[in-house]
């Protein structure tokens, strides 16, 4: 289950995802902020494990890419911005970029 609200006067999203990898349970709260051309966030975020990172966002068309040092992501949103399908991609010492989520994401409402 990922969410999305916008807090602080609008100036970020607040995004959670509570999934389960496997037979484990991750939880990860995230601080989106768009930068001024809309099409670029900047992502902080923090998980379950104790892990955090930056990572960068990039919207062209209907591509969406996010970067960081040891995650990636690449898909694509559909026509009607009702679903992301793509991969997550992490980077190993031993093996480099390898597969590591597909992702299809798809809008309800609560």
């Amino acid at each position: 289950m990922d969410s999305y609200e916008l807090i602080l006067d609008g100036n970020y999203i607040l995004h959670k995802a509570d999934v389960m990898m496997g037979n484990e349970r991750s939880e990860t709260f995230e601080l989106i902020k768009l930068y001024s051309s809309l099409d670029k966030a900047k992502m902080q975020y923090f998980n379950s494990k104790g892990e955090e990172g930056t990572m960068i966002s990039f919207i062209i068309n209907n591509e969406f890419k996010i970067e960081g040092a040891d995650l990636k992501f690449s898909g694509l949103i559909n026509e009607e911005n009702t679903k992301i399908n793509g991969k997550w991609f992490i980077n190993t010492e031993n093996e480099g970029w390898t597969d590591f989520i597909d992702l299809n994401l798809v809008k309800t409402k609560i």
